[in-house]
């Protein structure tokens, strides 16, 4: 005959201290051990005053409930601790990742209509981050352009680039400049984000021009910008080669053809083939890091 099982209270005073229970949340695989993890925060008095717990019980319930976007809302309403506007945040950003991206548009709209929340620079990355993954994503990002213009956020470059990524998934290429060439204060992610919307959207020469843009701003690409603009210099009609050279140049003085990734190599690859040169590179020797792919 087994023996009883301890009673909760006493397996809690077993269960690790504040930081582990919390990352047990984040290990949880299915439901049923998110709800074993949930209850013992209850037990042991983790949701009272710690935050920290909480967004990462949020977190974990949007990404393993089937109806994310409920759960969510209804924990909230059970937390005794005031919820903050990063645990908040951090659940968004949850949602916008999770396979139901919709999910974080009816809890954003619930947090405003209670005063939970007032959509800032934090914000509404997750939430362009979240229109650019629906089916149709147009109408969302300019419902969402609009409610930053209103609060004033839609020169910040991350917002920006939000926006810049909605409105090329959409194909509205020139909305997406429109809101490019507003920024003041541009950055190496939103140059990236506009090289990539070109190259994505067949526009081969726009997104060489963004690319020779961002060099002479100072800007220092990365590996996204580098495959991004090898893919426009391999189709584009006229001076990708000069560029596609320019691009392998970079890489060679920042160390990055030794060995060539997978994606770079392809890339560079794909530009000298489509451009009729891959024999002069190899010639060249130039090619000589794909043996490390």
């Amino acid at each position: 005959m087994q023996p009883p099982a301890a009673p909760l209270a006493a397996v809690a005073g077993r269960l690790p201290r504040r930081p582990n229970l919390s990352l047990l949340a984040d290990r949880c695989a299915t439901p049923r051990a998110l709800a074993r993890i949930h209850a013992a925060m209850i037990v042991c008095g983790r949701l009272a005053d710690d935050n920290f717990a909480a967004s990462r019980l949020l977190a974990a319930y949007a990404a393993l409930s089937p109806d994310p976007a409920a759960a969510v809302l209804a924990l909230l309403g059970s937390l005794t601790c005031a919820p903050n506007s990063f645990m908040l945040n951090t659940t968004l950003q949850t949602l916008a990742s999770s396979p139901d991206p919709a999910a974080a548009f009816p809890f954003f709209a619930r947090l405003r209509a209670t005063g939970a929340i007032s959509p800032g620079r934090h914000t509404f990355p997750f939430l362009l981050k979240a229109a650019a993954r629906l089916p149709a994503p147009l109408p969302v990002a300019g419902q969402l352009h609009a409610l930053a213009v209103r609060h004033g956020v839609h020169l910040d470059a991350y917002v920006a680039n939000g926006l810049v990524r909605a409105y090329s998934v959409a194909g509205r290429l020139r909305a997406a400049r429109r809101v490019f060439d507003d920024v003041p204060d541009r950055n190496a992610p939103l140059y990236t984000t506009m090289v990539s919307a070109y190259a994505q959207n067949g526009r081969h020469q726009e997104a060489i021009a963004a690319f020779d843009e961002m060099l002479r701003e100072g800007f220092e690409p990365g590996g996204a910008a580098l495959a991004s603009v090898l893919s426009a210099c391999a189709r584009s009609a006229s001076g990708g080669l000069e560029m596609g050279r320019r691009v392998h140049d970079i890489m060679e003085v920042r160390g990055m053809t030794a060995p060539l990734g997978v994606v770079l190599g392809t890339a560079l690859v794909d530009m000298y083939a489509k451009n009729g040169a891959i024999r002069e590179a190899l010639e060249e020797e130039r090619l000589d890091g794909l043996n490390g792919c």
